[in-house]
């Protein structure tokens, strides 16, 4: 999937016209606009890998938390909120591609141990999702994508923060 091109539409605050967003530095990246005329922002090759790192990441916790609430009723209704949550965060960050081709695949932890095993391992991927994020909205070239790592940092560290994950 490398080579995509980043184009976050809507997430900038500037109104600067599309003709005057400055262009990408590599040849790889793509600068196109979408929804109501509103500038997209270019992005580098590192920034594409960004992203695609991150879909993939987001997508174990997503799907770790789908497997975990399938196996385990009595905390599904709190891994339920997870996934409804890492499904937005995996849908803005695939909306970040200008062309989000195929994803990468990363393993999903096998889902043992009863009710605290499985919150501890929540809480440890969200974590890590949190502190990996934070390092990608610190790397982002483009300043709309690095608002939405944050974004996605921040909605992690107060997800790992719920008195219903502590196990």
């Amino acid at each position: 999937m490398t080579g995509a091109g980043v184009a976050l539409s809507g997430c900038t605050t500037a109104a600067t016209p599309a003709a005057e967003t400055p262009a990408a530095s590599t040849s790889t990246a793509a600068s196109t606009t979408s929804g109501a005329g509103s500038p997209a922002a270019s992005a580098s090759q590192s920034d594409v890998l960004l992203v695609e790192a991150a879909i993939a990441d987001e997508r174990v916790l997503l799907d770790y938390c789908r497997d975990a609430g399938a196996s385990h009723r009595a905390i599904a209704a709190v891994l339920t909120r997870i996934v409804a949550q890492q499904g937005s965060h995996v849908s803005a960050l695939r909306a970040a591609l200008a062309d989000p081709g195929q994803e990468s695949a990363r393993r999903v932890p096998a889902v043992r141990g009863g009710r605290k095993a499985i919150l501890v391992t929540v809480a440890r991927l969200l974590v890590a999702a949190q502190q990996q994020r934070r390092a990608d909205s610190l790397a982002a070239e483009s300043g709309p994508l690095a608002r939405l790592f944050a974004s996605i940092s921040a909605s992690h560290a107060v997800a790992a923060g719920l008195d219903s994950l502590q196990p």
